[in-house]
């Protein structure tokens, strides 16, 4: 089926319901597709993996894309690193709105 909507999951400490953080995964016709934060109380923690993983999971599960496309401004490091531990591959630099940004993609 054809993405229409925009995939939007929170990120939630199970046990209190606390909101750290939140996915939206957007239709292939923009140039990143990802949007994506999370508290920095929780940076490290393993949490964004495992909600990227899961986000992933249910997009391509959904929808007939075979990728998801995300861009990391150039001095965001610890974002770059992040998404690449999630299976983002860098495939080139480019213009961004304040500076340059990584282009990356995730393949199904």
């Amino acid at each position: 089926m054809a993405q229409k909507a925009p995939f939007f999951f929170v990120i939630t400490i199970k046990q209190t319901g606390q909101l750290i953080g939140a996915i939206e995964i957007r239709d292939a016709s923009h140039r990143s597709q990802l949007y994506c934060w999370i508290h920095e109380k929780w940076w490290g923690s393993g949490l964004f993996q495992k909600a990227m993983e899961l986000a992933a999971q249910r997009y391509f599960s959904h929808t007939e894309n075979e990728s998801i496309s995300a861009r990391v401004d150039c001095s965001n490091k610890r974002s770059l690193h992040a998404l690449e531990k999630n299976g983002f591959s860098l495939q080139g630099i480019s213009l961004g709105s304040s500076e340059k940004q990584y282009s990356m993609v995730l393949k199904k």
